[in-house]
Order: C-alpha cells, then structure tokens, then sequence
C-alpha cells in the first residue's frame, strides 16, 4: 500500500494508494489485517455486496486504526471507535479526532487535535451537475461555477463538491443540514468557523479539508 502524507496547520493528511488490492487481479490483503482489526470492521465490510467495495472498506479501517496507534502508542486493534448522532466515527474519549474518504483506489485520512472532514472523489463528469447546483449550492458557488470555461467544468463541479463534502463532515452534520446552508466558495479559506482548503490531491483526484479555525 503505497502512502502519502502531507501536513496542513496541525492537521495530519494521508492518501493511500489501495488498487493493488482492487479488481480481478487483486493483489492478496495485508498480511496483519487480522491482527488490525477487530471483528466488528470485518462485519461492517461484508455487509457490502461487491468485493471491491469491502476491501476499500476493510483497508480504510485499517489505515485509520493503524495510524491512531501509532498516534497514541496503542494497539491498533483494541481502539473502540463511536459513532455521534449523525454516525461520525471518534473515540471515546475524544483524544485525537480523524475523518476518512475513499474514491476509486484511494483512501484518504485526516488526523487533528480538534473536529476534521476530509473528502476525496475520482475526476468524472456529472451529467445533473446543474440540478445538483441548483438545488443544494449557494448562490455564489453556483455563480463561481458558472463563470469558468465549459472544458473545465467537470472539474470545478468536484472542487466544489469535494469542499462543501469536506466542510459538512468537520461540522459532523451528514445531511442534516441544508446542503445550501453553508457556503464553500473557493475564493474562501474558512467558512461558519471553519477553515477550508483544496488539497494536492493524487492524480485523476478531487480532494478537499475542512478543520476548525483557529487550529
């Protein structure tokens, strides 16, 4: 599993590369993921139908778990990991907080002393992109859109996507919250308290980090 790591402010990011273990000529899986993870996260991965949506399920747990032990000197395996009310993941008692995404063959993981969202999304088109602006972007994403050249519009609907993702996992909301609640316009570095940022994302990537300001 090819990783890289880059630090923003006081928040840890790390993208890992999983496509060896993905498709037909899938590589086998690490050799101490029974070690790593405990039988909950297996249970959660076979709920999924397809075996590449379990394996990106199993390898995201255990990046996470391995780098929360090493962050706080712990066995992977015996971390207990919560969920809030609208099904954000953290510890118990809060010591470190982190955020994880996957998309493709990449996994991406946030780590930070206080509340973090991290987002990571293949480049596609979207062919609603429009409908999708219209009913969940504020108006100046949906102006900032609309203003660049029609060849990079996939492009700017992500970066978009990816932020606002990004912004409304930091706040812990999920869908809670009107996705045109908040803006994430990308002429702004913070938002409602919290900072954003688009990330140096891994070629063929989108991806974006939202933290609380002042971090």
């Amino acid at each position: 599993m090819r990783i890289c790591e880059q630090t923003l402010a006081s928040v840890q990011v790390l993208f890992a590369d999983i496509g060896d273990y993905l498709g037909a000529e899938a590589s086998a899986l690490p050799s101490d993921l029974d070690e790593t993870l405990p039988p909950a996260d297996w249970a959660k991965a076979e709920r999924f139908y397809f075996r590449d949506d379990r394996v990106r399920a199993l390898l995201s747990r255990y990046l996470l778990r391995r780098k929360l032990g090493e962050c706080l000197n712990r066995p992977p395996r015996s971390l207990r990991l919560e969920a809030g009310a609208q099904g954000k993941p953290h510890l118990p008692a809060r010591e470190i907080e982190f955020n994880l995404s996957h998309s493709g063959s990449f996994v991406a993981l946030a780590i930070s002393e206080d509340e973090v969202g991290i987002d990571i999304e293949r480049q596609r088109a979207f062919e609603d992109a429009e409908q999708l602006l219209e009913n969940h972007f504020t108006g100046d994403e949906i102006r900032w859109f609309r203003q660049q050249p029609d060849a990079e519009r996939a492009v700017a609907f992500l970066i978009l996507w990816t932020r606002k993702e990004a912004l409304y996992k930091a706040m812990g909301k999920g869908l809670s919250l009107p996705l045109d609640h908040v803006s994430a316009h990308p002429n702004l570095d913070s938002a409602a308290g919290w900072q954003i940022r688009t990330l140096q994302a891994p070629p063929g990537y989108l991806s974006a980090l939202a933290w609380r300001k002042g971090n």
